[in-house]
């Protein structure tokens, strides 16, 4: 989905390469980031579903993902990070929304 090979992305920092700009094209600093997060705290971050990953060619995606750490012997080690493209469930909710507000004024007409 994001266009990098796995060769691309071993041993690559993957905020830097994936996750490094928001969708309005800020700066999306990793000390924000739930996946770093994850790697800080130790804990689950399930559930984020208002961010982009951005691929190899410079377009982005929304997503949804989870980021959970790997940890060995007590020490975190990683993370794994599982994501999912959800530019269709995107799509429909703004058509959803728009039947919605046509519906709304249609009913203020009547």
């Amino acid at each position: 989905m994001t266009g990098w090979s796995v060769e691309e992305t071993l041993g690559e920092a993957g905020h830097a390469q994936h996750h490094h700009t928001k969708a309005d094209g800020s700066p999306y600093p990793h000390e924000e980031c739930p996946i770093y997060a994850a790697l800080k705290d130790g804990e689950v971050h399930h559930q984020v579903c208002d961010e982009v990953f951005w691929r190899k060619d410079g377009t982005h995606f929304p997503v949804y993902y989870s980021s959970t750490p790997i940890i060995d012997e007590g020490d975190i080690v990683g993370a794994v990070v599982v994501f999912q493209d959800v530019i269709e469930i995107k799509e429909s909710e703004t058509k959803l929304k728009q039947a919605l507000h046509e519906i709304n004024q249609l009913k203020e007409r009547i």
